[in-house]
């Protein structure tokens, strides 16, 4: 075996040790850490999606809550039905709307009901509210 011979065997050897230690390197500890980072990505972003679509589902909700009850609110305003006004415009359901004030009014423009509503409590104008079932 000539010395080119011996060169070249060597070179071959030596970028074959190198090529064996960049897999090594990549697969043990690269790969793994950019996986990682992948997976963190991946469920944050998801995180962020739930909770974008979870937001138009209450979005939705409320809106559906607000057409579903529109024949009930045309009704209250033309007949008086007063169970309306306690089973529809309570605390609970007003404060999905992010409204400060509510007014409910008949056919012939009278003010039939009225709310206050503020951040931290919701109450009814009840002396108001009598007054206009007394009339």
């Amino acid at each position: 075996m000539n010395i080119q011979d011996k060169i070249l065997m060597i070179i071959a050897f030596s970028l074959l040790v190198s090529a064996a230690a960049n897999w090594v390197v990549l697969d043990q500890l690269a790969y793994p850490a950019f996986a990682s980072l992948e997976r963190k990505s991946a469920t944050q972003n998801n995180q962020v999606v739930r909770a974008e679509i979870n937001g138009e589902i209450n979005n939705i909700s409320i809106t559906l809550w607000d057409y579903c009850n529109w024949d009930d609110a045309y009704e209250y305003t033309k007949y008086m039905n007063n169970s309306f006004a306690g089973e529809n415009l309570n605390a609970d359901n007003l404060s999905k709307f992010s409204i400060d004030w509510l007014e409910a009014y008949d056919e012939e423009k009278s003010l039939i009901f009225s709310t206050k509503i503020s951040q931290k409590s919701i109450f009814q104008d009840q002396q108001l509210f009598h007054c206009i079932q007394i009339s």
